[in-house]
């Protein structure tokens, strides 16, 4: 192929595949960016503004709260149970200005359609239009489950007033006593949604939708499918099975809807149960990404152009003066030597032109002579052919050897330099420039060196070149450098030493490379390593290092340091209730505040989570260390405003003194934590100094806790029965399990020692499952030996009530050994109940359902409130021992056991006394109409045959 070709095309080629795998990897990263940016963001706008919904609901719920304890609103109320005529009344009671307060809220308040007021019949007494009075809702779900006490989202609902979509929102009124006396509602039109959403845009497709718990659209800015069924297959199986319930953070998926494929995210708003979804087209997020590919390719396509003229012109500026020669040598060699070249130029060609027509006006003047050595000519014509050959061959190497020296230079992001030290000429390649920002060009290495090198760095320099001219043959050092634009930077010099014959230095030459980056970059590895991502304070890394170094140095100079562990109290529903980033927030803020306490001999480090350690050095006195818990602790004496919200939270602090309480940094954590753990014990918000007697009850607790793991598998468990008796007839009529455990290492354990810790490991559940298990087998092995109709009562902790089984754990066991339920009594403690109230009232009713008998133990030591008593399912009143101990003496108790069991009576509850041990409390207890007597004064626990033999005998009535 002839040049003129060639060359256009190999250009061409060199320059089309690297900018056609540009463009391609261009798309690929352009694509993945647009994709992932797309998917945070609706992510982030689903969170968003489902937490803005959230709150709109809350606040919507907290309105109407408020509403229902306004004075007049339940004097209202009150005033119509008076009335006789209450049509009459209603629509006379204005004077009482309700209407007008209704009014003027639902003008304040722009989303509430209108306000109500309804009596406990249903009936609408005062209305913010009016136009609802005497209206009845007794049909109406909401009005159904908020007469029972608590405050009700309804479903969407038609409205009777204005026969639009709304929603209500109802709250009880009640009156001093506590007790309901009738509604407060607000009904907010469904509309109201519809603009919230209408507000959420995406780019150019995406927009919002909101979706109820049934799957039927509740507002879209597509009008005609509100109040269809949802078309997103994703949020169909989200809704039919229920799995949003358990949904607490913003989810992510795609779909396709009308043949285009979507990206969406989506959230749930709790309190409704509604879903909020956000979605946009893929095909607007791959846009972007498909914009830049085709400019790419225009751009390619426009470079090809212009490298093609540029490539044909470059081989005709080579090719024609070429042909040219080529014509008159051709005419030359046909004897034609009056033709010369007209080419001109001062390139290589030029010259070889110029020096083509000098031997052709040569070959001509001596074309006679020539002709005579014609033979001779001849034989020395291929020699002089050959040696212009290699001429052009050697110019060509030179040329291309050159270049690629350059490149290879210009391809090198290290400095190429050499300095020859007896003329102190240095010499650096064009990334000197670029390094130091200073040229390269005549350079006194030793002067620059004094402007660039930071002064106490310039001697160790100088230092370590001596030594390595003395007689080593590498040089190496890293140095900071000041640039000539005052920038800092950071270079590694490599040498090697060049030596004559007889070992003199001759010079250097080598490399210089730029590690600033690298330097940034193990800085920043550094910072990760030892330092808090989030608040910024070093680490639990450093922290162990630290205190290796504290504890050290207080040995050696025979001085005292402390450790104060700090615990935040409850800091998980901080996360839970006011989410992650709050809580961040948070323990930025008290970083700041702690550290702000401290001075030079004090450092705070985080350990993880809400954990934070102070290390005190040089402590003089106690009071030193004393002073600064107090200034911790009243810290959190004020609450933290995050985000426009308040903010409460409490810590709990260990404290540990070095090297009294250990010497080795491991124990002094260990102890430390030892100590906060019993600050929380005290009550939280508190301090606590570390003792060995801390240590011993640890030790205690593990050989317990190791005998509680063992204990079912080695039978160290086993239950003992106490008697209930009829106060009236003598008879037992019950009697309460009660668990023992005997170890082979610890012997007898107290009760009140194991069953703590087994609640706070857990190990409360299968231990509990054991109980329940043996007292239930016992209770059947009873029946079939004629005690039948004595009731087995079992005590259930809050982990066990807590279990989603639980029930059915109880029912299969019931049904396995056949007992009737009837006479088998569960008993929870006053303050288990009142952990989950609404939780633990719906598993006593299940349990109440399949017969079973539910008790309340330790009545009055836990809240001690008597309203809730009318809505649990409770068949057994337990009076805890602490009121019975002195009923002889202390007429006061006397009182507010009369109160409790003339309560329990009313509500058709049962009364067991506790800890009856005395005749006198005996007798006082059957005055005051006490059914069922537990304690001593009949029987302590007693072993299974023991008991047996009870029942067989029974007991002489003391009365």
């Amino acid at each position: 192929m002839y040049i003129k070709k060639k060359l256009p095309i190999t250009m061409i080629t060199l320059i089309s595949i690297p900018m056609l795998l540009l463009c391609y990897i261009i798309y690929n990263y352009t694509y993945m960016t647009a994709t992932k940016d797309s998917k945070e963001h609706i992510v982030q706008v689903t969170s968003v503004e489902g937490n803005a919904l959230n709150t709109f609901i809350n606040s919507q719920v907290k309105e109407v709260e408020l509403s229902a304890r306004i004075e007049s609103v339940a004097r209202l109320l009150k005033e119509t149970k008076k009335s006789e005529d209450l049509k009459q009344f209603v629509y006379n009671a204005d004077s009482l200005g309700v209407d007008k307060l209704l009014a003027s809220r639902v003008e304040e308040l722009n989303d509430v359609q209108h306000s109500f007021v309804c009596d406990l019949n249903g009936n609408i007494i005062a209305d913010s239009s009016s136009e609802g009075l005497m209206l009845n809702v007794t049909d109406r779900e909401y009005f159904k489950q908020a007469i029972s006490g608590q405050t009700v989202i309804s479903d969407e609902i038609k409205s009777k007033i204005s026969n639009k979509n709304i929603i209500v929102i109802a709250s009880p009124v009640v009156d001093e006593q506590k007790n309901i006396i009738g509604l407060y509602c607000n009904a907010i039109e469904i509309s109201a949604f519809d603009k919230f959403i209408a507000n959420i845009k995406i780019g150019n497709t995406g927009y919002a939708y909101l979706v109820d718990d049934n799957g039927i659209m509740i507002a879209h800015p597509d009008k005609a499918k509100l109040g269809k069924k949802v078309d997103n297959l994703v949020l169909k199986k989200v809704v039919a099975t229920k799995s949003y319930l358990n949904q607490i953070d913003t989810k992510f998926d795609t779909y396709t809807y009308n043949g285009k494929q979507k990206y969406f995210g989506y959230t749930v708003i709790p309190k409704i149960n509604w879903i909020l979804a956000v979605s946009q087209n893929i095909s607007e997020v791959n846009s972007t990404a498909e914009l830049e590919f085709y400019f790419i390719i225009g751009i390619t396509i426009l470079m090809l152009i212009i490298a093609s003229i540029i490539s044909i012109l470059f081989s005709k500026s080579i090719t024609n003066p070429v042909n040219k020669l080529i014509t008159v040598m051709n005419k030359a060699e046909n004897g034609n030597l009056s033709e010369t070249c007209d080419y001109n130029s001062n390139n290589e060609l030029g010259v070889l032109s110029n020096n083509f027509n000098k031997m052709i006006k040569k070959l001509s003047n001596s074309y006679e002579e020539l002709s005579a050595v014609y033979e001779e000519l001849s034989a020395t014509e291929e020699e002089l052919r050959s040696q212009y050959e290699e001429l052009l061959e050697n110019q060509n190497a030179l040329a291309i050897s050159e270049d690629r020296f350059k490149q290879a230079l210009d391809g090198i992001n290290d400095v190429i330099w050499e300095w020859e030290i007896k003329t102190n000429t240095f010499f650096a390649s064009d990334k000197w420039e670029e390094l130091t920002g200073y040229s390269n060009k005549n350079i006194d290495i030793s002067e620059l060196l004094k402007i660039i090198v930071l002064d106490d760095k310039l001697e160790t320099i100088i230092n370590n070149y001596k030594k390595c001219i003395a007689g080593s043959q590498y040089y190496r050092e890293e140095l900071k450098l000041t640039t000539k634009g005052s920038e800092k930077k950071w270079a590694l010099i490599r040498a090697r030493i060049i030596r004559d014959n007889e070992g003199n230095p001759i010079k250097l030459t080598g490399i210089i490379s730029d590690t600033t980056s690298i330097r940034e970059a193990n800085d920043k590895i550094s910072k990760l390593a030892y330092f808090d991502s989030l608040t910024g304070i070093p680490n639990r890394t450093t922290l162990m290092s630290k205190l290796k170094d504290a504890i050290n140095e207080s040995v050696k100079d025979n001085k005292l340091g402390a450790v104060l562990f700090i615990d935040l109290d409850d800091f998980k529903k901080i996360n839970d209730s006011l989410g992650h980033d709050i809580g961040d927030k948070l323990l930025k803020a008290i970083c700041i505040e702690i550290k702000a306490l401290l001075n030079k001999n004090e450092a705070l480090y985080r350990l993880g989570g809400d954990e934070f350690l102070i290390i005190m050095s040089d402590v003089k006195v106690r009071k030193q260390v004393i002073d600064l818990t107090h200034a911790v602790l009243n810290i959190f004496n004020k609450y933290f405003v995050l985000d426009n919200r308040q903010v409460y939270i409490t810590c709990s602090i260990g404290i540990c003194i070095f090297p009294l309480d250990g010497k080795d940094k491991n124990v002094i954590l260990k102890n430390a934590d030892t100590a906060m753990y019993k600050a929380k014990e005290k009550g939280k918000n508190t301090f606590e100094f570390y003792s060995e007697e801390m240590s011993e009850k640890i030790l205690k607790d593990m050989v317990i806790e190791k005998a509680l793991r063992s204990g079912i598998e080695k039978n160290d468990f086993y239950l003992q029965y106490q008697p209930q008796v009829d106060i009236e007839t003598g008879k037992i009529i019950g009697v309460e399990s009660l668990v023992r455990l005997k170890n082979e290492e610890l012997g007898f354990v107290s009760p009140g020692e194991f069953i703590p810790l087994a609640e706070k490991t857990g190990l409360i559940i299968p231990i509990g499952d054991w109980i329940m298990e043996t007292a239930i087998a016992k209770k059947a092995e009873w029946f079939y030996k004629g005690y039948g109709d004595v009731r087995m009562s079992i005590n259930v902790s809050s982990l066990q009530i807590q279990q989603h089984d639980f029930v059915e754990k109880v029912k299969a066991l019931v049904e396995k050994y056949k007992i009737n339920p009837n006479f088998m009594e569960l008993e929870i403690t006053e303050s288990v109940l009142m952990e989950s109230l609404d939780n633990n009232v719906r598993i006593l009713q299940e349990l109440m359902d399949i017969g079973i008998r539910t008790a309340l133990d330790d009545f009055g030591t836990g809240y001690s409130s008597l309203n809730y008593l009318r809505t649990i399912p409770i068949d057994t009143l337990k009076i805890d021992k602490s009121f019975i101990d002195d009923i002889c003496v202390n007429d006061k108790l006397g009182a507010i056991v009369d109160g409790i069991i003339e309560m329990a009576h009313k509500l058709g509850m049962e009364v067991v006394a506790e800890g009856i041990e005395t005749m006198d409390q005996l007798k006082v207890m059957k005055e005051k109409k006490c059914d069922i007597i537990q304690g001593y004064v009949y029987s302590k626990p007693l072993l299974s045959d023991d008991l047996e033999n009870l029942l067989e005998k029974g007991f002489d009535n003391p009365f």
